[in-house]
């Protein structure tokens, strides 16, 4: 299994290649509402010196996708782009306070069945996370290893089409949860074209 260490060469690489990324150019309906979600690199708890990603449980009191697994993010309000709404929404979901120059680079904007066209945001933080949930929003949060993406058997994919629209949906067994469904982490159907693999 392909793991991926936590050090800044691996963090460097990373940035690099969103230098050399280019996002594919979808059509998508203008109706569609605007989000972004961060994908968050942090280093494992485990000791084993691994990247990995924030993965929260929404709040079983939320009026809409309550209780699911989600990327922290949400909509993107006016004057916002989707670097200032991942920084705003992980502050007011889980207390982690990002700044811009922990940005990586950003993902395909991604259509979901629920009506949003979601920009995923990447930042790694180095720092001792000292979360502060917000009960009101979030329940749990895990750090889900990069190395639970690979392997054959970690992650499929679908397609499925809605009215005008096609969608990439997902099922992500980890170590921690399975997940499905295009709120959380659907929108990283193809986006090892940044995460290097090697």
């Amino acid at each position: 299994m392909t793991t991926y260490p936590f050090s800044p060469s691996f963090l460097e690489h990373i940035r690099s290649m969103f230098l050399q990324f280019a996002p594919w150019r979808t059509s998508y309906p203008e109706n569609l509402k605007q989000a972004a979600v961060g994908i968050i690199l942090v280093a494992t708890e485990d000791g084993s010196g691994e990247t990995a990603f924030l993965l929260t449980v929404r709040s079983a009191k939320m009026r809409s996708h309550a209780g699911q697994y989600a990327l922290p993010g949400g909509r993107i309000d006016q004057g916002e782009d989707a670097v200032a709404t991942v920084i705003r929404e992980c502050m007011e979901e889980i207390g982690l306070d990002l700044s811009a120059d922990q940005l990586l680079g950003a993902l395909d904007l991604y259509a979901t069945q629920a009506g949003y066209a979601i920009t995923p945001v990447v930042f790694a933080t180095t720092k001792e996370l000292d979360l502060c949930l917000n009960p009101t929003e979030v329940d749990q949060v895990f750090r889900i290893k990069l190395s639970d993406l690979s392997g054959q058997r970690s992650h499929s994919f679908h397609s499925r089409r809605r009215r005008t629209t096609s969608y990439t949906l997902s099922n992500l067994r980890s170590s921690h949860t399975r997940t499905d469904g295009g709120h959380s982490l659907s929108i990283l159907r193809d986006d090892s074209r940044a995460i290097p693999t090697s």
